[in-house]
């Protein structure tokens, strides 16, 4: 039976009319019987010839030029000499290579597999989520396409370039860009006025500032990709109401919603929330100090000093002072104000006019 003819075509897709080999002065190694070390040597196409090295002809032709016709040279099998030279070549595999029906159909079955797994990644059937997905894919023109106009672009580029597409799913920022982007389609998170800030929706309230001309979406995904406490907390916030709320808001605020963290965030989350609502109650005491009653043990020598003395007050024995009492008291004693670190120290106010009573004594 006879052999099938080798066909040799040129990489990447390439089909010029015609294209010729490059053999002036190529030179590959051989193994020299005297010294039994390989030297490079010059070569030629000479149909007939015992070699593809020159020096083993003592004849006067010259080499032929070996062609390519629209990108590829169909070989016999017979022809040995083309054979080597072309699978000898420091081009081959580079600018053309050796192709068979097996070789052929394993190279498109692997474009294809590589398709279908750029298509399974760009699968969604929420629209909004898929319009982030070409948010990141594709770019910023993708907040006004519909979503058929999304689908098919998606679909267009994952046919066109599945490696880009798998690339960019694999890169570590890819899951904040798409919450971001995700975020600011389900008005969750948006711009000020100003554009120099990226702000909660629905209080107006800053995340994170951004110069003039920067993009917000990007801006953001660096900010939530570096590994701190605050990106962190952000991070689970957005991805929390990002994939939970619905495209038809409700009357209650996004922002304002609760959500359920797991792991190191959630302590993360939750300690913040401590720490705010201590914040809170401080505030509150603060702006109501001098009203607030707190109660102290007083000593029975200042109860009795307090009810012998006729200051005006005139409290039972067992009554408690109120913090702006004890400051009178204070100064009424040591004809001092009260040093401005110890204003609201009640139990240094309280051991300092003990100290004195018994100093009376």
């Amino acid at each position: 039976m006879q052999s099938k003819n080798l066909v040799f075509r040129m990489t990447e897709g390439r089909k010029p009319i015609s294209w010729q080999l490059p053999l002036s002065n190529v030179m590959l190694p051989r193994l020299d019987e005297k010294t039994n070390q390989w030297i490079d040597k010059l070569v030629h196409y000479l149909p007939g010839s015992a070699s593809i090295f020159m020096e083993d002809y003592k004849g006067d032709k010259k080499g032929e030029d070996i062609w390519f016709e629209d990108g590829e040279i169909e070989v016999r099998p017979t022809d040995a000499l083309k054979i080597e030279i072309l699978k000898r070549h420091p081009w081959f595999n580079i600018h053309f290579e050796l192709v068979d029906d097996d070789s052929s159909a394993e190279k498109e079955l692997q474009g294809f597999e590589l398709q279908e797994k750029a298509l399974s990644l760009i699968e969604e059937s929420d629209p909004l989520k898929q319009q982030a997905i070409a948010l990141v894919l594709i770019g910023q023109q993708a907040f006004t396409w519909s979503s058929i106009k999304c689908k098919a672009e998606l679909k267009k580029k994952a046919f066109a370039e599945p490696k880009e597409v798998m690339s960019e799913f694999n890169k570590p920022n890819f899951q904040a860009r798409y919450i971001v982007g995700l975020a600011m389609l389900k008005k969750i998170i948006t711009t000020d006025r100003s554009n120099t800030a990226v702000v909660w929706a629905d209080t107006q309230q800053t995340i994170l500032r951004i110069a003039v001309g920067e993009s917000a979406v990007d801006k953001l995904s660096d900010f939530l990709s570096v590994n701190t406490e605050e990106s962190i907390i952000t991070f689970q916030r957005l991805s929390e109401l990002a994939e939970n709320t619905k495209d038809n808001f409700d009357s209650e605020p996004v922002a304002a919603k609760v959500i359920q963290l797991e792991g190191n965030s959630a302590t993360l989350l939750a300690d913040k929330d401590k720490e705010i609502e201590n914040l809170k109650a401080l505030l509150a005491s603060k702006s109501t100090q001098e009203d607030a009653v707190k109660t102290f043990v007083i000593p029975d020598t200042l109860k009795e000093e307090g009810n012998n003395e006729g200051d005006g007050e005139d409290n039972d024995p067992g009554e408690p002072l109120t913090l702006a009492q004890l400051q009178e008291k204070y100064v009424a004693l040591f004809a001092n104000p009260v040093p401005n670190l110890k204003k609201n120290d009640a139990k240094w106010l309280l051991n300092k006019i003990e100290e004195f009573q018994n100093a009376q004594k």
